[in-house]
């Protein structure tokens, strides 16, 4: 749609209710407060579910646990996040969910009343029972038999199917009398922990307090990149395959496992959406994309098991975040774009919620769904430092590490998006063969109006925590501040239309939008907009502030959803050939500051200086005939031709001299104690011309 919103009436929608559909979408809870020993801690919870447009009823195959007083002590808690997969893979999780927590706490609680490490007499120094009452190899063990009992019951069940179908697990187990924690993992979803590097701000780029924190993966996702992984596969007679090999569509080499090769092959081909599974070598099934799960009855015959990856560690006062997360977090995020995110708020929920839209924007940009996303966050505001002393007096363990994922799984569009992108941008060529949308005259200056320091503020804030203007410069993202309009809307208009051509980006102020989408081949006969996929919400007071819409800033399409105000609200838009013309304003003041370290006159000058001349370089235009500089005259400028294919006539004893793209006029007065200019400049043609201003060089 345009800058503006439309009041197309939406009344059908009113009929519909709103309120359980959005919560058919999100689980959400409020921010809870706790003590567990040494720490205290605050922590939220947010489940969303993926959007399936061949499915937009599918449940939500994610769930979650959440359990205090574990093992019977009100200092330990166990927290959870699980990832179901196949037909039956809601009840997997589901069922994981129960039975998981309540088994270790079961094992861990045999294991302290008999003593012993189940039956085994260790004489080494680490079955010695620590402050917990149970030694790490009692834990660990605990751990290991609880997933296996697990996935043992879950086989067993009559109410579902898990030969085909399972979920991963991930669980953070808090013991805090001794401020420790034990990470289990089987799958590919992630803990990690944001450890604080800096007490002030002056660490990190311009002092960034989200810079403050280093993301330390506590958890390594177990899937067919893994080299060890994938050779206990195939040493248990499961092939590792992309369904391209599958399909002989890409050539099959197993020996690149020999030099160690096939993972970076792996991370090319999954830039496509096309990872590494695990398949039996009779046909082409189960096709799992992880080497461990619960459930996967099938897989388990070519080495798919449910023994989990074990990390136990004390926690120190620099840890501050943990984030337990499903893999659709991690698919386009990286674990430090995740605690970066994290550490700009004081509230975990608003962490949630920005994590839980962040991932979800990138679903839609690079696929043609999303995936289920949930996400805990920990906050830990305090750590006892007496507590962190084991049973026997001597120091805690250092915190560990586990050699675990830092990127996201990919960074690319998949084969199906880009074919879509490939005929959207064919509807597109169709729209301009009949409509003008040459943009060559646009004045950006129109787009730039006067904020407020607390607008400037939240436009700042949003835009910091969107991955699509990460690692621009802070002279060009304030253009871009500059360049961004308000957009005030009402309940039940229109923001966005699915099928029109997108021209802006948007950052939600205050307000709630639902996101609609028309599935494909069908028809929005009553106008509703779609079926509810997605609701951003923005607020001042929690300083959560959504965005969408991004890739008009990158180029001209249809838009693939309807957004529509839930409530009254307010947006900030940015117009994509705004941004583009920014974009490219960049390039040429970075070519403008290696041209001017060429030039002879200007290396008397520091580079500082320079810097700072080209930070404040104007940009002019000049029509044919137009006189630039005078000769005599005292000049304050000097000047590069920076557009066009126009020349520039410099007259000197009576002969011309032509000056194009590049080439710099004025600088003698750089030379001249008089700062006067020697030559007489005008346009022979329409020119652009950069004008640099010398008193910044003094």
């Amino acid at each position: 749609m345009g800058g503006c919103c439309t009041s197309k009436s939406t009344t059908a929608i009113k009929g519909i209710k709103e309120k359980d559909d959005k919560d058919r979408i999100e689980i959400i809870k409020e921010t809870k407060s706790e003590t567990f020993g040494g720490l205290k801690v605050r922590y939220a919870y947010m489940s969303q579910r993926g959007y399936y447009p061949d499915d937009l009823r599918k449940p939500n195959q994610d769930a979650f646990s959440i359990e205090k007083n574990f093992c019977g002590e009100s200092s330990d808690a166990f927290f959870g996040v699980y990832d179901g997969h196949g037909q039956d893979g809601t009840e997997c999780a589901q069922f994981a969910r129960e039975l998981l927590p309540s088994t270790i706490s079961r094992l861990i609680l045999q294991a302290k009343s008999i003593g012993s490490t189940f039956g085994k007499k260790d004489t080494d120094s680490s079955a010695q029972t620590n402050i917990n009452g149970i030694s790490d190899i009692q834990l660990r063990n605990a751990c290991t038999s609880g997933h296996n009992i697990c996935n043992a019951a879950m086989h067993r069940d009559s109410g579902f199917d898990s030969s085909l179908s399972g979920t991963t697990a991930v669980s953070c187990y808090i013991q805090g009398k001794s401020n420790r924690i034990t990470i289990c993992n089987v799958g590919d979803s992630r803990v990690v922990l944001g450890k604080q590097t800096s007490t002030d701000n002056s660490s990190g780029a311009k002092g960034s307090v989200a810079q403050m924190y280093k993301a330390i993966p506590l958890s390594s996702d177990q899937t067919p990149y893994r080299l060890d992984e994938r050779k206990r596969i195939r040493e248990a007679g499961g092939r590792v395959l992309t369904f391209d090999q599958i399909e002989g569509i890409e050539p099959i080499n197993e020996d690149d496992d020999e030099l160690g090769t096939l993972c970076n092959l792996g991370e090319e081909l999954d830039e496509g959406g096309d990872p590494p599974r695990v398949w039996s070598t009779a046909g082409d099934y189960p096709g799992t994309a992880f080497t461990r799960s619960l459930g996967d009855k099938i897989a388990e015959n070519f080495g798919v098991f449910s023994k989990p990856e074990i990390l136990t560690q004390n926690l120190e006062s620099r840890d501050k975040i943990l984030v337990l997360a499903s893999d659709g977090v991690y698919e386009f995020l990286t674990n430090q774009s995740v605690i970066d995110i994290c550490a700009k708020f004081k509230d975990p929920l608003e962490a949630c919620r920005a994590i839980v839209a962040e991932s979800y924007e990138l679903w839609l940009k690079y696929e043609l769904r999303t995936d289920d996303i949930t996400i805990i966050c920990i906050f830990i505001d305090d750590v006892d430092e007496v507590a962190e002393l084991k049973a026997d007096g001597t120091d805690c363990l250092d915190s560990q590490a586990v050699d675990g994922p830092v990127r996201p799984v990919r960074t690319g569009v998949s084969k199906e998006k880009a074919k879509l992108l490939l005929d959207l941008k064919d509807d597109m060529k169709k729209v301009n063969s009949t409509e003008d949308n040459s943009k060559s005259g646009l004045d950006i200056m129109q787009f730039y109006k006067d904020k407020t320091s607390e607008e400037m503020s939240i436009i700042k804030n949003a835009v910091s925590a969107s991955t699509n203007f990460q690692g621009i410069t802070s002279d060009v993202l304030a253009m871009i501040y500059m360049a961004m309009e308000p957009v005030e809307v009402k309940k039940d208009d229109w923001v966005i239309s699915q099928g029109t051509i997108g021209d802006r980006f948007y950052v939600v102020d205050h307000g709630e939008f639902n996101v609609l989408v028309v599935p494909k081949d069908a028809k929005d006969d009553l106008g509703h907009g779609g079926d509810l996929v997605h609701v951003y919400s923005g607020s001042n007071k929690t300083n959560v502030h959504p965005s969408f819409g991004e890739i008009a800033l990158f180029h001209s399409t249809l838009r693939a959803a309807s957004v529509i105000a839930r409530t009254d609200g307010k947006l900030w838009a940015l117009h994509g050939d705004v941004f583009r013309i920014i974009m490219a304003e960049k390039k040429k003041r970075q070519k403008l500051a290696t041209l001017l370290s060429k030039e002879q006159e200007l290396k008397q000058f520091d580079s500082e200086k320079l810097e700072k001349m080209v930070g404040a370089v104007q940009c002019h235009i000049y029509e044919k005939g137009d006189l630039i500089v005078n000769k005599g005259d005292v000049g304050h400028f000097i000047y590069v031709i920076c557009h066009g294919t126009t020349e520039t006539s410099v007259t000197k004893t009576n002969k011309a001299k032509y000056l194009k793209e590049d080439e710099m006029f004025g600088k003698e007065i750089l030379l001249s104690k008089t700062s006067k200019y020697n030559k007489k400049v005008e346009a022979t043609a329409t020119s652009i011309c950069w004008q640099l201003d010398t008193s910044l060089l003094k």
